[in-house]
Protein backbone atom coordinates (compact mmCIF):
# COMPACT_ATOMS: atom_id res chain seq x y z
CA UNK A 1 0.00 0.00 0.00
CA UNK A 2 1.35 3.19 -0.66
CA UNK A 3 2.10 5.43 2.26
CA UNK A 4 0.88 8.67 0.26
CA UNK A 5 -2.86 7.10 -0.31
CA UNK A 6 -5.63 9.47 -0.41
CA UNK A 7 -8.61 8.00 1.24
CA UNK A 8 -10.80 10.56 -1.00
CA UNK A 9 -8.28 10.62 -4.57
CA UNK A 10 -10.69 8.62 -6.29
CA UNK A 11 -14.60 9.67 -6.96
CA UNK A 12 -15.87 6.81 -6.10
CA UNK A 13 -14.32 6.82 -2.85
CA UNK A 14 -16.92 7.40 0.24
CA UNK A 15 -16.86 10.96 1.93
CA UNK A 16 -14.03 11.00 4.36
CA UNK A 17 -15.39 11.54 8.30
CA UNK A 18 -13.78 15.40 7.90
CA UNK A 19 -16.33 15.58 5.37
CA UNK A 20 -19.02 14.42 6.44
CA UNK A 21 -18.33 16.36 10.20
CA UNK A 22 -18.07 19.40 8.08
CA UNK A 23 -21.10 18.79 6.06
CA UNK A 24 -22.94 19.53 9.36
CA UNK A 25 -21.49 22.76 9.87
CA UNK A 26 -22.49 23.95 6.22
CA UNK A 27 -26.12 23.12 7.28
CA UNK A 28 -26.09 24.62 10.75
CA UNK A 29 -24.85 27.57 8.70
CA UNK A 30 -27.65 27.74 6.71
CA UNK A 31 -30.31 27.05 9.60
CA UNK A 32 -28.59 30.16 11.51
CA UNK A 33 -28.80 32.76 8.19
CA UNK A 34 -32.28 31.70 8.25
CA UNK A 35 -32.80 32.84 12.18
CA UNK A 36 -31.18 35.54 11.23
CA UNK A 37 -33.65 36.63 8.40
CA UNK A 38 -36.13 35.33 10.52
CA UNK A 39 -35.61 37.17 13.83
CA UNK A 40 -34.40 40.32 12.00
CA UNK A 41 -37.82 40.40 10.43
CA UNK A 42 -39.91 39.66 13.63
CA UNK A 43 -38.09 42.41 15.39
CA UNK A 44 -39.31 44.85 12.62
CA UNK A 45 -43.00 43.24 12.32
CA UNK A 46 -42.83 43.37 16.18
CA UNK A 47 -45.83 45.81 17.78
CA UNK A 48 -44.97 48.89 19.60
CA UNK A 49 -44.93 48.26 23.25
CA UNK A 50 -47.12 51.26 24.87
CA UNK A 51 -45.26 54.48 26.22
CA UNK A 52 -43.02 53.59 29.34
CA UNK A 53 -43.48 49.71 29.31
CA UNK A 54 -39.85 47.41 28.81
CA UNK A 55 -39.47 47.01 25.69
CA UNK A 56 -39.12 43.24 25.97
CA UNK A 57 -39.86 41.91 22.32
CA UNK A 58 -36.96 44.16 20.89
CA UNK A 59 -34.12 42.83 23.34
CA UNK A 60 -35.77 39.58 22.78
CA UNK A 61 -35.36 39.39 19.31
CA UNK A 62 -32.19 41.52 19.92
CA UNK A 63 -30.29 39.04 21.30
CA UNK A 64 -31.56 36.42 19.29
CA UNK A 65 -30.73 37.78 16.12
CA UNK A 66 -27.22 38.37 17.37
CA UNK A 67 -26.92 34.55 18.45
CA UNK A 68 -27.84 33.80 15.19
CA UNK A 69 -25.20 36.27 13.80
CA UNK A 70 -22.37 34.64 16.19
CA UNK A 71 -23.56 30.63 14.94
CA UNK A 72 -23.15 31.35 11.26
CA UNK A 73 -19.81 32.73 11.99
CA UNK A 74 -19.31 29.99 14.09
CA UNK A 75 -20.00 27.91 11.64
CA UNK A 76 -16.80 28.67 9.33
CA UNK A 77 -14.38 29.17 12.30
CA UNK A 78 -15.07 26.01 13.89
CA UNK A 79 -15.88 23.97 11.00
CA UNK A 80 -13.17 20.89 11.85
CA UNK A 81 -14.68 21.33 15.75
CA UNK A 82 -17.92 19.58 15.61
CA UNK A 83 -18.00 18.36 19.19
CA UNK A 84 -18.04 22.47 19.89
CA UNK A 85 -19.36 23.23 17.17
CA UNK A 86 -22.65 20.78 18.27
CA UNK A 87 -22.34 22.88 22.25
CA UNK A 88 -23.01 25.95 20.84
CA UNK A 89 -25.94 24.89 18.04
CA UNK A 90 -27.65 23.03 21.46
CA UNK A 91 -27.30 26.61 23.64
CA UNK A 92 -28.65 28.64 20.88
CA UNK A 93 -31.51 26.06 20.30
CA UNK A 94 -32.40 27.29 23.84
CA UNK A 95 -32.12 30.75 23.42
CA UNK A 96 -33.98 30.84 20.04
CA UNK A 97 -37.00 28.60 21.96
CA UNK A 98 -36.72 31.25 25.05
CA UNK A 99 -37.07 34.26 22.41
CA UNK A 100 -40.03 32.66 20.17
CA UNK A 101 -41.20 31.60 23.53
CA UNK A 102 -41.20 35.50 24.88
CA UNK A 103 -43.00 36.81 21.47
CA UNK A 104 -46.14 34.06 21.83
CA UNK A 105 -46.79 34.86 25.39
CA UNK A 106 -46.01 38.33 25.66
CA UNK A 107 -49.14 39.43 24.92
CA UNK A 108 -52.38 37.57 27.30
CA UNK A 109 -54.20 35.04 25.48
CA UNK A 110 -58.00 35.76 25.47
CA UNK A 111 -59.95 34.09 27.38
CA UNK A 112 -61.96 32.39 24.81
CA UNK A 113 -59.34 32.06 22.42
CA UNK A 114 -58.84 29.31 20.18
CA UNK A 115 -55.46 28.05 19.65
CA UNK A 116 -54.83 27.38 16.08
CA UNK A 117 -51.75 25.61 14.82
CA UNK A 118 -48.70 24.91 17.31
CA UNK A 119 -45.59 26.97 18.67
CA UNK A 120 -42.57 28.05 16.42
CA UNK A 121 -40.50 26.16 18.91
CA UNK A 122 -41.76 22.58 17.16
CA UNK A 123 -39.94 23.66 14.08
CA UNK A 124 -36.97 24.32 15.60
CA UNK A 125 -37.05 21.06 17.90
CA UNK A 126 -37.63 18.85 14.67
CA UNK A 127 -35.19 20.64 12.46
CA UNK A 128 -32.13 20.37 14.66
CA UNK A 129 -31.48 16.59 15.32
CA UNK A 130 -31.23 16.97 11.32
CA UNK A 131 -29.04 20.03 10.94
CA UNK A 132 -26.23 19.32 13.82
CA UNK A 133 -24.99 15.47 14.50
CA UNK A 134 -25.09 15.24 17.83
CA UNK A 135 -25.82 12.15 20.40
CA UNK A 136 -29.28 10.88 21.07
CA UNK A 137 -28.80 12.13 25.08
CA UNK A 138 -27.96 15.46 24.30
CA UNK A 139 -30.38 15.99 21.88
CA UNK A 140 -32.66 14.77 24.71
CA UNK A 141 -31.50 16.96 27.09
CA UNK A 142 -31.20 20.18 24.58
CA UNK A 143 -34.72 19.53 23.36
CA UNK A 144 -36.42 19.02 26.69
CA UNK A 145 -34.46 22.44 27.66
CA UNK A 146 -36.29 24.40 24.62
CA UNK A 147 -39.57 23.16 24.99
CA UNK A 148 -39.65 24.20 28.97
CA UNK A 149 -38.97 27.65 27.71
CA UNK A 150 -42.59 27.89 26.44
CA UNK A 151 -44.69 27.00 29.89
CA UNK A 152 -41.36 29.18 31.86
CA UNK A 153 -42.04 31.91 29.14
CA UNK A 154 -45.94 31.74 30.51
CA UNK A 155 -45.33 31.66 33.64
CA UNK A 156 -43.42 34.65 33.53
CA UNK A 157 -45.80 36.70 31.87
CA UNK A 158 -48.29 35.30 34.65
CA UNK A 159 -46.47 36.78 36.98
CA UNK A 160 -46.33 40.41 35.38
CA UNK A 161 -49.49 40.39 35.54
CA UNK A 162 -51.18 38.30 32.56
CA UNK A 163 -54.22 36.48 33.12
CA UNK A 164 -54.20 32.46 33.37
CA UNK A 165 -55.26 31.22 30.60
CA UNK A 166 -58.15 28.45 30.62
CA UNK A 167 -56.90 24.57 31.58
CA UNK A 168 -57.46 23.63 27.20
CA UNK A 169 -55.58 26.26 26.49
CA UNK A 170 -52.59 25.96 28.54
CA UNK A 171 -51.81 22.24 27.31
CA UNK A 172 -52.95 23.62 23.44
CA UNK A 173 -49.85 25.68 23.76
CA UNK A 174 -47.21 23.19 25.70
CA UNK A 175 -47.98 19.68 25.14
CA UNK A 176 -47.21 20.04 21.49
CA UNK A 177 -43.67 21.40 22.09
CA UNK A 178 -42.83 18.20 24.31
CA UNK A 179 -44.18 16.16 22.27
CA UNK A 180 -42.01 17.52 19.64
CA UNK A 181 -39.00 17.26 22.07
CA UNK A 182 -40.08 14.00 22.05
CA UNK A 183 -39.78 13.33 18.13
CA UNK A 184 -36.42 15.32 18.42
CA UNK A 185 -34.88 12.25 20.71
CA UNK A 186 -36.62 10.20 18.01
CA UNK A 187 -34.98 11.45 15.31
CA UNK A 188 -31.78 11.58 16.50
CA UNK A 189 -32.20 7.85 17.74
CA UNK A 190 -32.82 7.02 14.29
CA UNK A 191 -30.17 8.68 12.69
CA UNK A 192 -27.31 7.52 14.85
CA UNK A 193 -28.61 3.94 14.41
CA UNK A 194 -28.32 4.49 10.82
CA UNK A 195 -24.64 5.93 11.10
CA UNK A 196 -23.81 2.85 12.85
CA UNK A 197 -25.03 0.18 11.13
CA UNK A 198 -23.34 -2.29 9.20
CA UNK A 199 -24.84 -5.43 7.57
CA UNK A 200 -24.01 -8.79 6.10
CA UNK A 201 -23.55 -7.69 2.24
CA UNK A 202 -21.86 -4.60 2.57
CA UNK A 203 -18.66 -3.36 0.22
CA UNK A 204 -15.75 -1.84 2.30
CA UNK A 205 -13.20 -0.88 -0.46
CA UNK A 206 -12.60 -4.21 -1.95
CA UNK A 207 -13.85 -6.64 0.61
CA UNK A 208 -17.49 -7.88 1.08
CA UNK A 209 -19.03 -8.33 4.46
CA UNK A 210 -19.51 -11.80 4.87
CA UNK A 211 -20.64 -12.10 8.73
CA UNK A 212 -20.07 -10.52 12.45
CA UNK A 213 -16.99 -12.49 14.15
CA UNK A 214 -17.24 -9.84 17.43
CA UNK A 215 -18.43 -7.06 18.91
CA UNK A 216 -17.23 -4.70 21.59
CA UNK A 217 -17.31 -1.21 23.00
CA UNK A 218 -15.79 1.22 20.18
CA UNK A 219 -17.20 -1.02 17.09
CA UNK A 220 -16.84 -4.47 15.81
CA UNK A 221 -15.26 -7.62 13.69
CA UNK A 222 -16.31 -8.89 10.53
CA UNK A 223 -15.63 -11.95 7.96
CA UNK A 224 -15.16 -10.43 4.88
CA UNK A 225 -13.59 -11.50 1.55
CA UNK A 226 -12.19 -9.81 -1.14
CA UNK A 227 -14.59 -8.97 -4.16
CA UNK A 228 -12.32 -10.49 -6.70
CA UNK A 229 -9.30 -12.60 -5.25
CA UNK A 230 -12.15 -14.04 -3.08
CA UNK A 231 -9.09 -14.06 -0.24
CA UNK A 232 -10.77 -13.96 3.58
CA UNK A 233 -9.76 -11.24 5.92
CA UNK A 234 -11.06 -9.24 9.27
CA UNK A 235 -12.72 -6.19 8.74
CA UNK A 236 -12.53 -4.38 12.32
CA UNK A 237 -14.68 -1.19 12.24
CA UNK A 238 -14.11 1.38 15.02
CA UNK A 239 -16.40 4.22 15.73
CA UNK A 240 -14.37 7.76 16.87
CA UNK A 241 -16.85 9.51 18.15
CA UNK A 242 -16.92 6.68 20.82
CA UNK A 243 -12.97 7.12 20.91
CA UNK A 244 -13.88 10.98 21.11
CA UNK A 245 -16.75 10.58 24.31
CA UNK A 246 -14.24 8.29 26.27
CA UNK A 247 -10.86 10.51 25.83
CA UNK A 248 -12.43 14.30 25.45
CA UNK A 249 -10.86 14.31 22.18
CA UNK A 250 -12.60 16.13 19.22
CA UNK A 251 -13.74 13.28 16.98
CA UNK A 252 -11.77 14.98 14.11
CA UNK A 253 -8.76 14.85 16.26
CA UNK A 254 -8.68 10.64 16.30
CA UNK A 255 -9.58 10.59 12.52
CA UNK A 256 -6.60 11.75 12.15
CA UNK A 257 -5.16 9.83 14.92
CA UNK A 258 -6.27 6.67 13.18
CA UNK A 259 -5.57 7.70 9.90
CA UNK A 260 -1.80 8.02 10.99
CA UNK A 261 -1.68 4.75 12.92
CA UNK A 262 -3.15 2.65 9.78
CA UNK A 263 -0.22 4.02 8.16
CA UNK A 264 2.25 3.57 10.21
CA UNK A 265 1.60 -0.07 10.57
CA UNK A 266 1.14 -0.69 7.13
CA UNK A 267 4.76 -0.12 7.08
CA UNK A 268 5.48 -3.10 9.00
CA UNK A 269 6.81 -5.97 7.55
CA UNK A 270 7.51 -8.28 10.16
CA UNK A 271 5.39 -11.85 10.06
CA UNK A 272 4.74 -12.19 13.51
CA UNK A 273 2.80 -8.75 12.99
CA UNK A 274 -0.87 -9.23 11.60
CA UNK A 275 -0.99 -7.44 8.31
CA UNK A 276 -2.73 -4.71 7.04
CA UNK A 277 -4.31 -5.11 3.99
CA UNK A 278 -6.50 -1.92 3.43
CA UNK A 279 -8.28 0.75 5.77
CA UNK A 280 -10.48 3.39 5.18
CA UNK A 281 -13.73 5.55 5.82
CA UNK A 282 -17.27 3.66 5.66
CA UNK A 283 -20.01 6.11 4.41
CA UNK A 284 -21.49 6.18 7.97
CA UNK A 285 -18.05 7.47 9.43
CA UNK A 286 -16.73 4.60 11.35
CA UNK A 287 -13.04 3.58 10.64
CA UNK A 288 -12.24 0.80 9.10
CA UNK A 289 -9.08 -1.48 8.93
CA UNK A 290 -8.77 -4.65 7.00
CA UNK A 291 -6.41 -7.37 8.03
CA UNK A 292 -5.16 -11.06 7.75
CA UNK A 293 -7.76 -13.89 9.08
CA UNK A 294 -5.95 -16.01 11.66
CA UNK A 295 -6.72 -19.67 12.51
CA UNK A 296 -5.79 -20.17 15.58
CA UNK A 297 -5.99 -19.05 19.62
CA UNK A 298 -4.79 -15.57 21.40
CA UNK A 299 -2.71 -16.37 24.67
CA UNK A 300 -5.59 -15.14 26.78
CA UNK A 301 -8.27 -18.24 25.71
CA UNK A 302 -5.29 -20.89 24.67
CA UNK A 303 -3.98 -19.95 28.66
CA UNK A 304 -7.49 -20.00 30.00
CA UNK A 305 -9.15 -23.29 28.19
CA UNK A 306 -5.75 -25.48 28.61
CA UNK A 307 -3.43 -23.94 31.25
CA UNK A 308 -0.01 -22.92 31.88
CA UNK A 309 2.60 -23.55 28.88
CA UNK A 310 5.69 -25.20 29.28
CA UNK A 311 8.54 -23.47 29.20
CA UNK A 312 9.95 -25.21 26.26
CA UNK A 313 6.52 -24.07 23.85
CA UNK A 314 6.48 -20.28 25.76
CA UNK A 315 9.93 -19.66 24.45
CA UNK A 316 10.00 -19.49 21.00
CA UNK A 317 6.53 -17.52 21.24
CA UNK A 318 7.71 -15.06 23.26
CA UNK A 319 10.81 -14.72 20.65
CA UNK A 320 8.62 -14.02 18.15
CA UNK A 321 6.39 -11.46 19.53
CA UNK A 322 10.31 -9.71 20.63
CA UNK A 323 11.32 -9.80 17.04
CA UNK A 324 7.81 -8.06 15.49
CA UNK A 325 8.27 -5.45 18.47
CA UNK A 326 11.46 -4.87 17.40
CA UNK A 327 10.91 -3.82 14.33
CA UNK A 328 7.83 -1.90 15.36
CA UNK A 329 10.09 -0.07 17.83
CA UNK A 330 12.75 0.39 15.40
CA UNK A 331 10.14 2.65 13.18
CA UNK A 332 9.45 4.66 16.04
CA UNK A 333 5.93 3.13 17.21
CA UNK A 334 5.10 1.54 20.49
CA UNK A 335 2.83 -0.69 20.93
CA UNK A 336 1.08 0.36 24.61
CA UNK A 337 -0.85 -2.92 24.65
CA UNK A 338 0.75 -5.76 24.57
CA UNK A 339 -1.32 -7.93 26.39
CA UNK A 340 -2.02 -12.27 25.91
CA UNK A 341 -5.25 -11.66 24.36
CA UNK A 342 -3.45 -9.43 21.66
CA UNK A 343 -0.98 -12.20 20.69
CA UNK A 344 -2.61 -14.75 18.55
CA UNK A 345 -0.96 -18.48 18.05
CA UNK A 346 -1.73 -19.83 14.63
CA UNK A 347 -1.56 -23.45 13.54
CA UNK A 348 1.39 -23.57 11.44
CA UNK A 349 2.21 -26.75 9.48
CA UNK A 350 5.74 -25.64 8.83
CA UNK A 351 6.81 -23.58 11.99
CA UNK A 352 4.16 -25.06 14.54
CA UNK A 353 3.11 -22.31 16.89
CA UNK A 354 3.25 -18.99 14.62
CA UNK A 355 3.06 -16.07 16.77
CA UNK A 356 0.97 -12.72 15.50
CA UNK A 357 0.90 -9.10 17.45
CA UNK A 358 -2.34 -8.05 16.94
CA UNK A 359 -4.38 -4.31 17.70
CA UNK A 360 -2.04 -1.40 17.42
CA UNK A 361 -4.83 0.65 18.50
CA UNK A 362 -2.82 2.42 21.13
CA UNK A 363 -0.05 2.61 19.37
CA UNK A 364 1.78 6.34 19.22
CA UNK A 365 5.28 7.58 17.94
CA UNK A 366 8.25 7.52 20.45
CA UNK A 367 8.64 10.99 19.88
CA UNK A 368 6.40 12.93 22.38
CA UNK A 369 5.02 9.83 23.98
CA UNK A 370 4.66 11.48 27.10
CA UNK A 371 2.75 14.30 25.33
CA UNK A 372 0.51 11.96 23.59
CA UNK A 373 0.17 9.85 26.62
CA UNK A 374 -1.59 12.70 29.01
CA UNK A 375 -3.30 13.32 25.74
CA UNK A 376 -5.13 10.13 25.25
CA UNK A 377 -5.24 8.56 28.94
CA UNK A 378 -8.59 9.96 30.76
CA UNK A 379 -10.86 8.40 32.88
CA UNK A 380 -12.64 5.54 31.17
CA UNK A 381 -10.17 4.36 28.49
CA UNK A 382 -6.69 3.31 30.26
CA UNK A 383 -3.66 3.42 27.54
CA UNK A 384 -3.46 -0.33 27.81
CA UNK A 385 -4.97 -3.15 30.49
CA UNK A 386 -4.25 -2.58 33.64
CA UNK A 387 -2.67 -6.55 34.38
CA UNK A 388 -0.31 -5.80 31.56
CA UNK A 389 1.12 -1.89 32.14
CA UNK A 390 4.16 -1.12 33.19
CA UNK A 391 5.10 1.36 35.88
CA UNK A 392 5.63 4.37 34.22
CA UNK A 393 2.79 4.03 32.04
CA UNK A 394 0.52 3.96 35.27
CA UNK A 395 2.21 6.59 37.10
CA UNK A 396 1.94 9.12 33.78
CA UNK A 397 5.96 8.68 33.90
CA UNK A 398 8.04 9.25 30.64
CA UNK A 399 7.69 6.57 28.09
CA UNK A 400 9.38 4.79 25.90
CA UNK A 401 9.53 1.16 23.14
CA UNK A 402 10.89 -0.30 26.70
CA UNK A 403 7.10 -0.79 28.30
CA UNK A 404 6.26 -2.73 25.59
CA UNK A 405 9.25 -5.34 27.24
CA UNK A 406 7.42 -5.00 30.79
CA UNK A 407 4.07 -5.80 29.20
CA UNK A 408 5.92 -9.13 27.26
CA UNK A 409 7.27 -9.86 31.03
CA UNK A 410 3.73 -9.99 32.28
CA UNK A 411 2.71 -11.86 29.22
CA UNK A 412 5.14 -14.56 30.08
CA UNK A 413 4.36 -15.21 33.46
CA UNK A 414 0.89 -15.47 32.49
CA UNK A 415 2.09 -18.42 29.90
CA UNK A 416 4.16 -20.24 32.31
CA UNK A 417 1.71 -20.00 35.46
CA UNK A 418 -2.16 -19.25 34.31
CA UNK A 419 -2.11 -16.30 36.23
CA UNK A 420 -1.38 -12.18 36.22
CA UNK A 421 2.18 -10.63 37.52
CA UNK A 422 -0.61 -8.65 40.19
CA UNK A 423 -4.22 -10.00 41.38
CA UNK A 424 -6.76 -7.71 43.05
CA UNK A 425 -10.70 -7.04 42.21
CA UNK A 426 -9.57 -3.34 41.79
CA UNK A 427 -7.86 -1.92 39.00
CA UNK A 428 -6.03 0.77 40.45
CA UNK A 429 -4.67 -1.44 43.17
CA UNK A 430 -3.34 -3.86 40.44
CA UNK A 431 -1.58 -0.60 38.85
CA UNK A 432 -0.34 0.29 42.63
CA UNK A 433 1.03 -3.01 42.63
CA UNK A 434 3.01 -2.17 39.20
CA UNK A 435 4.46 0.76 40.34
CA UNK A 436 5.38 -0.67 44.45
CA UNK A 437 5.16 -4.19 45.33
CA UNK A 438 8.19 -6.71 43.80
CA UNK A 439 6.60 -10.00 41.56
CA UNK A 440 6.56 -13.21 43.15
CA UNK A 441 8.82 -15.64 41.27
CA UNK A 442 6.64 -17.78 38.64
CA UNK A 443 8.41 -20.59 39.41
CA UNK A 444 6.71 -20.18 43.31
CA UNK A 445 3.08 -20.14 41.52
CA UNK A 446 3.16 -22.94 39.32
CA UNK A 447 3.70 -26.90 39.47
CA UNK A 448 6.03 -26.44 35.97
CA UNK A 449 9.21 -26.54 35.93
CA UNK A 450 10.94 -22.83 34.84
CA UNK A 451 14.29 -22.66 33.94
CA UNK A 452 16.49 -20.57 35.76
CA UNK A 453 17.36 -18.65 32.74
CA UNK A 454 13.88 -18.12 32.02
CA UNK A 455 12.74 -17.16 35.14
CA UNK A 456 16.01 -14.33 35.12
CA UNK A 457 14.62 -13.01 31.75
CA UNK A 458 10.93 -12.79 32.75
CA UNK A 459 12.04 -10.74 36.19
CA UNK A 460 14.26 -8.72 34.50
CA UNK A 461 11.45 -7.41 32.25
CA UNK A 462 9.35 -6.87 35.26
CA UNK A 463 11.73 -4.42 36.78
CA UNK A 464 9.94 -1.60 37.62
CA UNK A 465 13.03 0.88 35.96
CA UNK A 466 12.92 0.65 32.59
CA UNK A 467 16.78 1.18 32.67
CA UNK A 468 17.18 -2.60 34.78
CA UNK A 469 15.40 -4.45 31.75
CA UNK A 470 16.81 -5.15 28.72
CA UNK A 471 16.81 -2.16 26.39
CA UNK A 472 15.83 -3.30 23.66
CA UNK A 473 13.15 -6.38 21.74
CA UNK A 474 16.23 -7.32 19.95
CA UNK A 475 18.36 -7.62 22.72
CA UNK A 476 15.47 -9.43 24.22
CA UNK A 477 14.81 -11.59 21.71
CA UNK A 478 18.64 -13.03 21.67
CA UNK A 479 18.78 -13.92 25.16
CA UNK A 480 15.64 -15.88 24.43
CA UNK A 481 17.56 -17.62 21.56
CA UNK A 482 20.59 -18.38 24.00
CA UNK A 483 18.10 -20.35 26.12
CA UNK A 484 18.10 -24.48 25.90
CA UNK A 485 15.52 -26.01 26.78
CA UNK A 486 14.89 -29.67 26.68
CA UNK A 487 13.09 -31.36 25.85
CA UNK A 488 12.42 -28.95 22.64
CA UNK A 489 8.91 -28.08 21.79
CA UNK A 490 9.16 -28.81 17.74
CA UNK A 491 6.67 -28.24 14.80
CA UNK A 492 5.57 -31.81 15.15
CA UNK A 493 4.54 -31.43 18.79
CA UNK A 494 2.54 -28.07 18.38
CA UNK A 495 0.80 -30.04 15.13
CA UNK A 496 -0.18 -32.82 17.66
CA UNK A 497 -1.30 -30.28 20.25
CA UNK A 498 -3.52 -28.69 18.09
CA UNK A 499 -5.07 -31.79 16.88
CA UNK A 500 -5.96 -32.87 20.28
CA UNK A 501 -6.80 -29.50 21.92
CA UNK A 502 -8.20 -27.73 18.99
CA UNK A 503 -8.90 -29.92 16.05
CA UNK A 504 -11.49 -27.30 14.69
CA UNK A 505 -10.71 -24.19 12.89
CA UNK A 506 -11.01 -21.01 15.06
CA UNK A 507 -10.99 -17.51 13.43
CA UNK A 508 -9.57 -14.67 14.99
CA UNK A 509 -12.96 -13.00 17.27
CA UNK A 510 -11.07 -10.03 18.65
CA UNK A 511 -12.82 -7.89 20.56
CA UNK A 512 -13.27 -4.66 18.60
Amino acid sequence: MSENRDLAGTPSAPPRPFDLLTESADRLAIVSLIFVLAFFLSWLAAPDDPDGAFPILDLSFGVAFVASLLVLIATRSLRERPTTLATIAMAFQVLASLSIAIAEHWYAWPEDATVRGVSWICVLLVTFPMTIASSPMRTLVASLASATMAPLALYFTILLGNPVPRPETISALILPVYLCAGVAYALARILDRAGRDVDEGQTMGSYRLIRRLGKGGMGEVWLGTHAMMGRPAAVKFVHPEVVSAQIGEDPYVVFRRFEREAKSISKLSSPHTVSLFDFGYARSGAFYYVMELLDGLDLESMVRRHGPLPAARTVPILRQVASALAEAHEAGLVHRDIKPANIFVCKDALHGDFAKVLDFGLVISSDGAKEQLTRLTNEGLTSGTPAYMAPETASGAELDARADLYGLGCVAYWMLTGRTVFESKSPMRVLADHVQTQPVPPSQRTELPIPEDLEYLVLACLEKHPDRRPQTAAELEASLAALVIEPAWTAAKAAAWWRLHEPESRVAEEDA
